[in-house]
Order: structure tokens, then sequence, then C-alpha cells
């Protein structure tokens, strides 16, 4: 598990230290295709690091509160930022799209480990800063920005 976490390219700054600090207090996840891993206006109350599989992330549109497909991610990745770093309900469902295995955090948890290692913050902070370039990137494309 060490290995895929420290392959993961939004955790390559960390130390192996700290990579272990998570899997300690981390709990291994194992969902089936269609399970969901959270569900948008839930509350926020932990972070998941993909170790395999792949997930996909919708939001339920306001106008109609259809699903619209924002992402799709696999192994590398991590999903429940928004809500751990603000305190926010969940802002989009994520569900399995394939078998997935994830390494959650409780909200605490993280918490203890951004405590021992600050550098964590700043990799949340650039994970959403990427997400919120590439988004802003496709509403400008879509003529709507």
């Amino acid at each position: 598990m060490l290995k895929t976490l420290g392959a993961s390219p939004h955790l390559a700054e960390l130390d192996p230290s700290a990579l272990v600090f998570l899997i300690r207090f981390g709990k291994m996840r194992h969902f089936a295709v269609g399970e969901a891993l959270m569900t948008q206006g839930e509350p926020s109350t932990s972070i998941h690091f993909i170790l395999e599989g792949q997930v996909r992330i919708t939001r339920q549109r306001r106008s109609d509160g259809q699903p619209i497909q924002l992402a799709m991610l696999g192994s590398g990745e991590i999903v429940g930022e928004i809500g751990i770093m603000v305190d926010l309900p969940r802002s989009a469902t994520v569900i399995a799209a394939s078998q997935t295995t994830t390494l959650e955090l409780d909200a605490a948890s993280f918490e203890r480990a951004a405590r021992a290692f600050p550098i964590l913050h700043r990799v949340l902070a650039k994970l959403l800063s990427e997400r919120l370039r590439r988004t802003s990137e496709r509403v400008a494309d879509s003529g709507r920005g």
C-alpha cells in the first residue's frame, strides 16, 4: 500500500513517514461497481485516496436535478478533499465505476496527519487549484463563461 500511495502524483512530495501515518490511521475500503463512496449533500466526514479502480463523479444539475458527470478518476487520485478542507456537505456524488479500493481517513485522522505533516494542506490546496483550473477551462470552452 505504501508503494501505491507513494506513486500518486498528488502525494509524491510527501515523506515516506507521512504516507505511513496515513496508512496507520486510514481504513482500507472496498467498493463494488455502482456503490457510492459519498453522496452529494451528505456531511463530509472523510477523504478517500484511490488505490485501485475508477470512480465516476457526478453532481445534480440545479435546474432539473439531473446528474451530470464531472469526472472519472482512478488510482492515485483523491476524492472528498473539498469537504475536509472547508467543512461543507459533499459537493458531488462519487460512485465506483469498477471494483475500487480506497484508503479512507476520517476528518479527525486527516487533521491529526496534517498537524504532524503540514505539507498535506499544501498538497490538497494544489489539488483543489488544479481542479478549479480545469473546471474554469471547461466552462470557458463550453461558452457558458
